[in-house]
């Protein structure tokens, strides 16, 4: 049972705990292309085994209420295409998220939907008074993203979001 990480569903898609299940969507559809990566701290995954490896190693997580990661499944094709995750900021008043989509499911609104849902999860359901997210400065399509939101840049690579600015 998770208790942080709770099913959430958009026009398009379901966001939802991982399952072993996922690994080989998850493979395929994002966790082994270069061009997924290239703004992030982790390399593409090479080969399904390590994948299996990756999804298992957030599974005992799940039972906890501050663990938040979501597998983004396309409700059309049943995909894993992506991934959302969250931390707690260290004051404890704000949660801190990092987001990822295949490249074939970029430009069709996906990971705006996605965000939407988390948002308003974060702050109408949990009562979070922030969100804050890392973007480094030329991954242009994210603080695209994120400015859409409302998202103001506090640091160099550091944006965040306000209950009380929406």
């Amino acid at each position: 049972m998770t208790k942080g990480t709770k099913e959430l569903y958009t026009n398009h898609l379901f966001l939802r705990p991982f399952t072993i299940k996922d690994s080989e969507s998850s493979y395929h559809n994002w966790l082994n292309q270069e061009e997924v990566f290239i703004f992030m701290d982790m390399e593409p995954i090479k080969t399904i085994e390590e994948c299996e490896l990756y999804v298992s190693s957030k599974l005992s997580y799940y039972h906890s209420e501050f663990f938040y990661d979501w597998c983004i499944e396309e409700k059309a094709s049943h995909n894993c295409i992506g991934e959302i995750n969250a931390v707690r900021t260290k004051d404890k008043k704000g949660i801190s998220i990092g987001y990822c989509l295949g490249k074939e499911y970029w430009k069709k609104g996906y990971m705006k939907e996605s965000l939407e849902v988390i948002i308003h999860y974060f702050f109408d359901e949990l009562n979070y008074e922030y969100i804050e997210a890392d973007c480094v400065e030329n991954n242009n399509a994210s603080i695209h993203l994120l400015n859409h939101f409302g998202f103001k840049r506090i640091f160099e690579t550091t944006y965040q979001l306000h209950q009380s600015d929406i």
